[in-house]
């Protein structure tokens, strides 16, 4: 079963990355994507209006939100910096330019807070402390190869994305591997090359596979429900899609689509 496409959504002049949102206190959703090639981390309402892009960041790749913050991966400058939900400067986790290699995604923990980030040039995974933006311990040595993604669900569960072995992994909040959320292959269900991970507000995880390109939908106990999206141009399809995010509140789902520079709006699953 696959979803139909909602209307379609924002383009842009290169490639894009990631896609992270909020739903704010007053109701209205903030939705920002980064643009590497451009420079670019544009900021939209929740009708897909661009509100403002944040000052030029060199190379942005990653991208998390939450702690009320917005925090971006250059890797130009190997930094993660981070930012209000007005696009304001508000520092730098650990030591600012130079601290990480390659970040390229970032997750926020909606229990502690704890900001997780994917270092590929190092392939590790780095958490660091929301209040002094330090590093406080690190994730998955000995199991991943290649992690491409990390985000973590409401109770505190991390799931990893690793391009390598080809699979989502997941760990309890101590750090502690629990087992592989998926299998590698191309059957329904299985993952070859698996960039985003995201969630819905009934707990669902959703795999951006970049190889098969569509998303996967699972249960929270990995059980494969439905696929989103499919190959090709044009609304509901997508070549090289790489990240999602879905709105807690209308269930709505967003992906990255690399090849056909756009943001695929895809409608709620029920």
């Amino acid at each position: 079963l696959s979803q139909a496409p909602a209307p379609a959504g924002p383009s842009f002049d290169s490639a894009p990355a990631r896609v992270v949102g909020a739903v704010l206190p007053s109701g209205n959703t903030r939705i920002a994507v980064t643009v590497p090639s451009s420079g670019k981390v544009a900021l939209f309402d929740g009708a897909g209006r661009l509100l403002q892009e944040f000052d030029q960041i060199p190379k942005p790749i990653g991208l998390g939100v939450g702690n009320q913050k917005v925090y971006v991966g250059s890797a130009a400058h190997g930094s993660v910096q981070v930012f209000n939900l007005q696009a304001q400067p508000q520092g730098a986790l650990g030591g600012g330019n130079g601290e990480f290699e390659r970040p390229t995604a970032i997750a926020v923990s909606p229990l502690d807070g704890r900001i997780y980030v994917v270092d590929a040039g190092r392939q590790e995974i780095r958490v660091f402390d929301p209040a002094t933006l330090q590093e406080v311990a690190r994730l998955g040595d000995g199991v991943l190869t290649q992690p491409a993604d990390v985000a973590v669900a409401a109770n505190g569960t991390i799931y990893t994305a690793d391009l390598v072995r080809g699979v989502v992994d997941r760990f309890d909040g101590a750090g502690s591997h629990v087992g592989t959320f998926t299998a590698f292959g191309s059957r329904p269900g299985e993952t070859v090359r698996p960039t985003g991970l995201g969630f819905d507000a009934q707990g669902r995880v959703y795999v951006v596979d970049a190889f098969l390109d569509h998303v996967g939908v699972y249960d929270a106990n990995g059980g494969f429900q439905t696929t989103v999206g499919a190959f090709g141009t044009g609304p509901g399809l997508m070549r090289n899609p790489l990240d999602v995010w879905v709105n807690p509140a209308t269930g709505t789902i967003l992906v990255t689509d690399n090849g056909d520079f756009e943001l695929e709006v895809f409608p709620a699953i029920p």
